[in-house]
C-alpha cells in the first residue's frame, strides 16, 4: 500500500470500483462510449482511478442509465466489500446529483433533496442488481485493470461480452418511470 494511502484507495478496491462503472456502462449500451479505465493516482484531479468518456447529451433514459453507472462504482464497492464506506466516492454521488438535476430541470421540474435522495437510492439498488448479474464481469475487468493499471475500449468490449444491454432496458424504464412519479 502507498504511504499513508487510506484504506478505500487500495489498487483492489479502485479495481473493484472501476469496474463497477465499466460493467454497467457496459449492460445499459455503453451509450457514453467508453474509451477506457484506469486506477492511477491522478494529483491532477486529486482522485485515484477514472472511466473515461466522450461528452454526450443523453436522451432521458440514456441519463437514467448513466446514474446508474455513475453508481457503479460504490454499488461494486458494497457487494465487495459489504460496506457503504463512501469516502473514495463522494465525487460519483455528486456527478450522479448533477446529471439527475439536469434532467428534471429540463422537464421543467424543480428537484428537491428528498426527490434527489430517493432518486439515488434508486439508482444504486438498480446498480447493485445489475452488477450481482454480472459480477464475473466485474472481476474480469478488475483483474485486468489490477495487471495493466489502465484498459481501453477494444479490451473493455472483450472483457465485458457477457453484458447484454438488452436485458437491462426495462429495468431502466421502470427507473425512469419510477423517478418521474
Amino acid at each position: 500500500m502507498e504511504e499513508n494511502q487510506p484504506p478505500y484507495t487500495t489498487p483492489e478496491r479502485r479495481a473493484i470500483h472501476e469496474a463497477g462503472h465499466v460493467v454497467l456502462h457496459r449492460c445499459f449500451g455503453d451509450p457514453a462510449k467508453i474509451e477506457s479505465a484506469d486506477i492511477k493516482r491522478s494529483e491532477e484531479r486529486d482522485a485515484y482511478g477514472q472511466v473515461v468518456v466522450p461528452t454526450c447529451s443523453p436522451s432521458a433514459l440514456e441519463a437514467v442509465s448513466l446514474m446508474v453507472s455513475t453508481l457503479g462504482g460504490l454499488a461494486a464497492e458494497h457487494i465487495q466489500y459489504c460496506d457503504r464506506d463512501y469516502r473514495g466516492g463522494d465525487g460519483d454521488i455528486r456527478e450522479a446529483e448533477g446529471i439527475y438535476h439536469q434532467l428534471v430541470d429540463a422537464m421543467g421540474i424543480e428537484p428537491t433533496k428528498e426527490s434527489t435522495v430517493k432518486c439515488l437510492n434508486a439508482c444504486t439498488a438498480a446498480a447493485i442488481m445489475v452488477l450481482k448479474k454480472r459480477w464475473s464481469c466485474v472481476e474480469k475487468v478488475a483483474s485486468a485493470l489490477l495487471l495493466k493499471e489502465e484498459i481501453f475500449r477494444p479490451e473493455i468490449i472483450e472483457l465485458t461480452v457477457d453484458c447484454h444491454p438488452r436485458e437491462f432496458e426495462r429495468h431502466i424504464q421502470n427507473l425512469y418511470n419510477i423517478l418521474m412519479s
